[in-house]
């Protein structure tokens, strides 16, 4: 639905969301509560045709519309039972009172809906859980996934490590082979004798 003061609904057909902090979105409300407040909310009391507001979807439906939006009852009451509403006097204070409702749906964890009028119920809270669960499948799916690398990584450790101790194993055992060459080495070399030069003549052996 297309209203004469902006979008109520995006392109697929669901709520628009609404910005608390947005100052366009704060005009379009604005804007939206004083042609609403004469078109819906006080046509219809004049008429004795109150329209019903629906705290599940920040929504107004006129009379005639009541049944087919299927909002649930305990979610809905006309405004003529809302004490904010009913003691409205302007379209200021039809902004005040919305945009006080808005603040209650982001205090619960819902997303704020811009206002609209004869808008079918929209189950927020089912979407919202459906994300929500669908996050959570993806963050177990993203830990088995990092578990999984974690005890790869955790072989490839100890693989290293035994490598390491077989390569350092090798290295000592070649060491003391090249020791056990030179001991041997130097026993088998002969002794050569040397003379001095003192006068006692005496020899030196190498």
């Amino acid at each position: 639905m297309v209203s004469k003061v902006g979008k109520e609904q995006d392109e697929t057909g669901h709520p628009r969301w609404f910005d608390p902090a947005s100052e366009d979105d704060t005009q379009e409300l604005k804007n939206w509560c004083s042609f609403h407040w004469e078109q819906t909310v006080m046509h219809g009391i004049k008429t004795n045709n109150a329209a019903a507001y629906h705290y599940c979807c920040l929504s107004f439906s006129k009379k005639g519309c009541l049944k087919k939006n299927t909002h649930p009852p305990f979610q809905s009451a006309s405004v003529l039972k809302i004490p904010g509403l009913r003691n409205a006097r302007s379209p200021a204070d039809l902004y005040k009172w919305l945009r006080e409702r808005i603040a209650d749906h982001q205090r619960l964890g819902k997303k704020a809906v811009f206002p609209s009028v004869n808008m079918p119920h929209i189950e927020l809270d089912s979407e919202e859980e459906s994300g929500e669960c669908q996050s959570a499948e993806l963050l177990k799916k993203r830990c088995e996934d990092l578990d999984q690398k974690i005890r790869q990584l955790a072989d490839d450790n100890q693989r290293l490590l035994a490598s390491s101790k077989c390569w350092c194993l090798k290295y000592q055992e070649l060491l003391a082979s090249r020791e056990e060459e030179r001991y041997s080495f130097g026993e088998l070399t002969p002794q050569k004798a040397v003379k001095t030069d003192d006068s006692n003549s005496s020899l030196l052996f190498l």
